[in-house]
């Protein structure tokens, strides 16, 4: 199979602690499952869920603590292509 290419940005975090998460999926295909991840004790935990929209872009949303927080978007793999995931540039949450 061939390997998924993500790309995303998160927004600065607003006022209320809500980051928002844009990006794209290629190959481009509507209705792909994808996640929101963020680092916490060491592991991965799942914070977040949506599916490209016709133009294999997405957007997701996460309310996080104060401090700095590290996200990624995981696409768990499938038929057609392999997991694939994108690590964003840590967030300072004030």
């Amino acid at each position: 199979s061939v390997r998924a290419r993500l790309t995303a940005q998160a927004a600065a975090p607003s006022a209320a602690r809500v980051v928002r998460v844009n990006g794209t999926f290629r190959p481009m295909r509507g209705g792909v499952p994808l996640t929101l991840q963020v680092l916490s004790g060491g592991a991965w935990k799942v914070v977040a869920r949506t599916q490209t929209r016709a133009s294999a872009a997405f957007s997701l949303r996460y309310t996080a603590h104060a401090g700095t927080v590290r996200l990624r978007v995981r696409f768990a793999g499938d038929t057609r292509n392999a997991a694939a995931a994108k690590a964003l540039p840590a967030l300072v949450v004030p």
